[in-house]
């Protein structure tokens, strides 16, 4: 049966040369060249190049490219966080593990009475609404996990940081249900490629 998934690269040197050539077909062949184009799109950051290869103006090879590289990073053996001690470091962490996710991940962290971590679970892939995202879904893994506490973050695709009015109505709704339970609700994080929002910090929480 002929191979019909044109994108199968099995190798780092496959890659490299799907991001070579997506950098070909907008002429860059060299790196002076990549320099002035970059400043010419105002591409000062790691972060504005991967926006860039995300827009319907960069070439579908580039996408591709950018794309697989930033992956392939991600799966370089990460070092798993056991413990923490503020939540600016499992902030950035949580922004680590959910980079480069074109759809909205719910993560949870779930942690014992000494803020280790016990376990990681993703909930729900898709956009956060009250009425898909219901507090037994996270529970139900803290009582199997028997976890004192726990934190929530999901990704902003758009790698806009500002919580939408139903972030804010889902973070109240699960806030209010682990009181009851008495399960400790950490904080909740939006991140995005290298940095977070925290609602404890913004007192939103």
């Amino acid at each position: 049966m002929e191979n019909t998934n044109q994108y199968l690269l099995s190798n780092d040197e496959e890659i490299i040369n799907t991001f070579i050539k997506g950098l070909q077909e907008i002429n860059i062949t060299t790196f002076e060249q990549l320099c002035v184009e970059c400043k010419a799109r105002n591409i000062t950051t790691f972060t504005d190049f991967f926006e860039y290869t995300r827009s319907h103006e960069a070439p579908e090879m580039l996408s591709l490219g950018a794309e697989l590289l930033l992956n392939r990073v991600k799966a370089i053996k990460r070092e798993k966080m056991e413990s923490f001690c503020s939540s600016s470091q499992i902030g950035y962490y949580l922004s680590n593990v959910l980079s480069g996710c074109y759809q909205e991940h719910l993560m949870a962290v779930y942690v014992d009475v000494k803020n280790k971590i016990i376990a990681e679970k993703v909930i729900f892939k898709g956009t956060l609404n009250q009425a898909i995202i219901h507090p037994r879904d996270i529970f139900r893994w803290a009582i199997i996990y028997n976890a004192a506490g726990f934190f929530l973050a999901h990704n902003h695709p758009s790698e806009d940081l500002t919580p939408s009015e139903q972030d804010i109505q889902v973070t109240k709704k699960i806030s209010s249900v682990s009181e009851c339970m008495g399960i400790r609700f950490l904080d909740h994080f939006i991140v995005n490629t290298g940095n977070y929002l925290s609602f404890k910090e913004m007192e939103l929480l």
